[in-house]
């Protein structure tokens, strides 16, 4: 058995993996990230017997799946459970939004948060379009990497970001978030999973440029936390509004108040306020 680290990872191709692991007797095709940690712990579980009898590196039940999905396992997505649409239609309010919505599928990313916090600078103060623009620009600037590599960011120049069309602010930040993954001081997918929202806000916001409300996207999108209220957020207070016929939208300390009844399940409440204010901006949709 390769219980070795360096070993294991060069017995290990770069790419995505999905191991059959068994759950109440049945045999199930599970995803797992192409990082070297992600790699490191499915292969560690997997030795170790817990997902599998075959205890062997050589005969452990991995199986490749297509290039095509770009460096990340392809989750299916999930509709906002009976639990959590029980107690959000205690409110009436949010009982008459979830009627006229439907249903909200939800589907976490799961990318690294070096891509997923690179992407959310990129983003930030942006439209949409003008962001996905300037993403696809700085993804060419590396143009061997599917997604640019912490490492070769790190050691990239400020002016050659800017040629993607970031500001200076912003290009240096993400050169310091490079920074910070290389030297280990940025939390992975495995280190997030141990900890709670308000840990990781409360590391994430260390990093210069990644303010509460970067990070909440991060917990929402990227890690699918249920519990999550971006109160600062302009989309989910003019919901709010909307939803509640009031004239102004309210403040956040009045959105978090009111939003206390909506826990466990904040996260899926500022979903339905978001779908809320995009009805209103684009009746057609």
């Amino acid at each position: 058995m390769i219980t070795d680290r360096a070993n294991l990872m060069r017995h290990v191709p770069s790419e995505i993996y999905f191991a059959r692991i068994r759950v109440r007797g049945k045999l199930i095709r599970h995803p797992f990230m192409t990082g070297a940690a992600s790699r490191w712990l499915t292969c560690q579980t997997v030795v170790r017997g817990t997902f599998s009898e075959n205890r062997s590196i050589g005969h452990y039940p991995l199986t490749r799946t297509n290039r095509s999905l770009r460096g990340e396992a392809r989750l299916k997505s999930m509709p906002v459970s009976k639990r959590a649409i029980t107690h959000l239609r205690s409110d009436p309010v949010m009982s008459v939004l979830i009627e006229s919505i439907g249903t909200i599928r939800l589907r976490p990313q799961r990318l690294s948060p070096f891509q997923s916090l690179t992407q959310a600078i990129i983003h930030q103060q942006l439209s949409g379009k003008a962001a996905g623009t300037i993403l696809e620009r700085f993804k060419r600037l590396f143009p061997d990497d599917i997604f640019p590599a912490p490492g070769r960011v790190a050691v990239a120049a400020v002016d050659h970001l800017r040629t993607a069309g970031l500001s200076r602010p912003k290009a240096a930040y993400i050169i310091d978030l490079a920074k910070r993954c290389e030297a280990g001081l940025l939390p992975n997918l495995d280190d997030c999973g141990r900890f709670t929202d308000e840990e990781i806000i409360a590391k994430f916001t260390e990093i210069k440029g990644i303010g509460r409300w970067t990070v909440e996207m991060f917990l929402i999108f990227n890690l699918g936390r249920p519990d999550v209220l971006p109160v600062h957020d302009l989309g989910v207070r003019r919901g709010f509004q909307i939803a509640h016929r009031k004239r102004e939208m309210p403040t956040p300390e009045q959105l978090a108040k009111h939003g206390v009844r909506w826990a466990p399940h904040r996260t899926h409440a500022a979903r339905y306020l978001w779908r809320a204010a995009d009805a209103a901006a684009d009746p057609n949709q």
